[in-house]
């Protein structure tokens, strides 16, 4: 048996190249970053597929044979407040496509979604901050409001699925994350 194959959707971004690249090092993965616009650099044991999240079948046809799916798909800051129907298209239809597609297919196990902290807002935050401190997308800086709005839907849809599904759904989420080749003014 082969070494377990994980699908990055939305891979060629800052997160997604940096989750693949960790995962190819361990050499205990196959990895297949599916984009709309190959990264700009990859690294060895590292494949490129060209998909494009809004098209069921691309996603379909890309997932065929994971194990698992990491959608790291977003249109983000400053694009989300430009290109607001793309990013809706992106960010909540493709993790409807998403989601939908790893449900029926049956090679994967399940789907993580990288999510944010954002989804809890970050003005006056006090005291423990966890499941039960609840969503707050509204309480963020306002060029980060429709982003919040957005992670948060992506986080409901994958919870969905996780109940109606006998697969894994599931979200991960990190704090802020700057790095070399992040878009300007994210």
């Amino acid at each position: 048996m082969g070494k377990p194959v994980v699908a990055i959707i939305g891979g060629s971004g800052f997160i997604g190249c940096s989750i693949a690249s960790h995962m190819a090092s361990t050499g205990r993965y196959e990895v297949r970053i599916a984009d709309i616009r190959p990264p700009r650099e990859i690294a060895r044991h590292i494949s490129y597929v060209e998909c494009d999240i809004r098209e069921p079948g691309d996603v379909e046809e890309v997932i065929k044979g994971a194990d698992v799916v990491v959608n790291t798909a977003i249109i983000q800051i400053p694009a989300i407040n430009e290109q607001k129907e793309l990013a809706y298209e992106v960010n909540i239809l493709g993790t409807i496509n998403l989601c939908e597609a790893v449900h029926h297919e049956p090679s994967v196990k399940g789907l993580i979604l990288a999510g944010t902290w954002h989804v809890f807002g970050d003005v006056g935050l006090k005291g423990l901050v966890d499941e039960g401190f609840g969503f707050r997308p509204d309480k963020v800086e306002p060029q980060a409001r429709l982003y919040a709005l957005h992670k948060v839907g992506q986080e409901v849809i994958v919870r969905i699925f996780d109940e109606m599904s006998d697969k894994i759904f599931g979200v991960i989420r990190q704090g802020t994350t700057i790095g070399e080749g992040m878009p300007r003014k994210t």
